[in-house]
């Protein structure tokens, strides 16, 4: 038996799963969802071809010129990713009734939660690893030169950054994802401020640095913070899971699918996620809800974006 036909699928729920969303989780900016009808294949990668002349003409008689878009390289291979939504009866007012949607909804939502942290960090991950980015489109910042040094001025490093980018894909980057570390440096930082100092009365200050501000003087058309954390067992702290980092890039304000350029994608298995129907468990005295889901994050335009790492102390 085929396992679409061997699982039963609640409907409802499967739709509360499919509208789920955490703001603090934007690691889908940089790597946005691409259904998939199978759960391995070739990923579309992206080069300088997009920007080649073309010569179109065609004479009477004579073959069609062909392009491809992208390429096959490397391969992508879903991960399988399963978690039971419980809710124990003692929470259900009458036990011999089954919860009702909204319990189930809560129940969902904490494993989507978790799901969801455990993708931000395999995105962030992805992003963050120098060794996918070519020696152009990356900068370690050292003591002295990063952002909260009150000698650096942060546009020249975005301005390399921005260069970089446009020289390899033709594009302007419009999109920088920063973590709060960050976005408190530059706002306190002595260049920034003086950008800031005849924008009301008194003295330029960290609180008068807004993001659209930070957007217009660094050129960068969205800043998004990446505001998502995840705790640190060993310490018991809550750790930024975007770290001390930035990634400046080009996100395809169109990608709707893989085969248009774009820094990268979520591959996600066709129809998924998906959650079971509602079953009874004596031995936990719970009802039970199967969550899957089936994805895969993958880079597919590394020149697309630009790194930079340990922007601050």
């Amino acid at each position: 038996m085929k396992l679409s036909s061997a699982r039963v699928v609640d409907p409802i729920l499967t739709s509360i799963a499919l509208g789920f969303s955490n703001p603090a989780f934007v690691g889908m900016n940089l790597f946005p969802f691409v259904p998939v009808s199978l759960r391995g294949g070739k990923v579309i990668e992206f080069n300088k071809d997009n920007f080649k002349t073309v010569d179109a003409v065609r004479a009477p008689g004579a073959a069609t010129k062909r392009i491809s878009v992208g390429f096959g390289s490397q391969d992508f291979v879903l991960v399988d990713l399963s978690l039971d939504a419980q809710v124990p009866r003692e929470e259900v007012e009458e036990a011999s009734k089954g919860p009702g949607v909204d319990l189930q909804k809560i129940a969902i939502n904490d494993v989507q939660e978790l799901l969801g942290r455990a993708l931000e960090i395999e995105q962030a991950g992805i992003a963050r690893d120098a060794s996918n980015y070519a020696a152009a489109n990356k900068v370690t910042l050292g003591g002295g030169s990063r952002f909260n040094d009150a000698t650096t001025d942060p546009l020249p490093i975005f301005e390399t950054a921005k260069k970089a980018i446009r020289v390899r894909i033709g594009q302007n980057p419009n999109t920088v994802m920063m973590p709060p570390d960050v976005l408190s440096a530059l706002r306190q930082n002595p260049f920034v401020q003086d950008q800031v100092k005849y924008t009301g009365s008194g003295a330029p200050t960290a609180a008068k640095v807004t993001l659209p501000m930070l957007e217009e003087y660094l050129g960068i058309a969205k800043i998004i913070v990446c505001e998502s954390v995840v705790l640190n067992e060993t310490t018991d702290d809550l750790d930024d899971i975007w770290g001390k980092d930035v990634v400046i890039a080009w996100v395809n304000p169109t990608a709707t699918n893989n085969r248009q350029p774009n820094f990268g994608y979520t591959y996600r298995l066709k129809g998924y996620p998906i959650v079971e129907a509602t079953y009874y468990e004596q031995s936990s005295k719970s009802w039970i809800n199967g969550y899957t889901d089936s994805r895969q994050p993958k880079i597919t335009m590394a020149d697309a974006a630009y790194l930079i790492v340990t922007a601050v102390d």
